[in-house]
């Protein structure tokens, strides 16, 4: 189907790890994983050929540090979802970032990781829309009306948990290179900051699950704001956000 300059994209252990720390998480909280979905590496002219991918505008002067700039997910393909990550892109950012910081010094090491964000990234928005239990049929059908922030709030996080266990030297590297590089990306991409420190994973993903079937009833800022509201306010809400069903 490919030609040889579309070639699947191999995992390192590390990054298998990071991967096993999601399914661990993702799979006790309404999600199942079945089996991980198609990734390829590969210069962004390349992917738009073979996907028909339509030029975007990115407006914020720091549009290449976004990680939907660097890689994309693709639901339209196959069942499974596809994942591309843009090799140029990526190793054009790398660079600039290389330029601007003094603590990572190693150009190799900064496009390995950030090679790796982008992944877990990416990674977690295919999680979000294909791998979702409760409410999978209205999550698959709406996910591309969900407010943008909500679907890059929960692929961030993904990110940040996928390194929570702290066993490796890479999973300390990477978090060390997340807090550096996530506060450079648009507006859009850090917001999760205001949820992450408040509740685990199991609120949240249950949150997520819940606000899914709602959210054409409810504007943005409604949607984000019940992934951080208080136990306590949630009573008057038309659905059992806290285990993640229409009531």
């Amino acid at each position: 189907m490919f030609s040889n300059s579309m070639s699947q994209y191999r995992l390192s252990n590390n990054e298998l790890l990071l991967l096993n720390n999601l399914n661990e998480i993702f799979s006790k909280n309404g999600f199942y994983i079945d089996k991980w979905p198609e990734i390829y590496y590969c210069d962004y002219n390349i992917a738009k050929h073979h996907f028909e991918i339509l030029e975007e505008e990115y407006p914020e002067e720091n549009y290449i540090f976004n990680p939907d700039f660097l890689g994309i997910y693709r639901y339209n393909y196959n069942k499974e979802g596809i994942i591309i990550l843009f090799r140029d892109r990526i190793l054009n950012a790398s660079s600039i970032f290389h330029n601007k910081n003094k603590r990572f010094n190693n150009l190799h090491e900064i496009i390995t990781l950030l090679k790796t964000k982008v992944l877990i990234h990416e990674i977690g928005h295919w999680l979000t829309h294909s791998c979702a239990i409760i409410n999978k049929d209205e999550i698959l059908f709406q996910y591309s009306a969900l407010p943008k922030v909500i679907k890059e709030s929960l692929a961030q996080l993904t990110v940040i948990w996928s390194f929570y266990k702290h066993k490796t030297e890479f999973e300390y590297k990477l978090e060390s290179f997340a807090r550096l590089f996530m506060p450079k990306q648009p507006k859009p991409y850090y917001e999760f900051n205001k949820i992450h420190h408040l509740y685990s994973p199991e609120i949240i993903l249950k949150r997520y699950l819940g606000i899914a079937s709602q959210m054409t009833h409810l504007n943005e800022e409604s949607l984000f704001k019940l992934l951080a509201k208080n136990e306590s306010d949630l009573r008057d809400i038309e659905i059992d956000v806290l285990n993640g069903k229409r009531i």
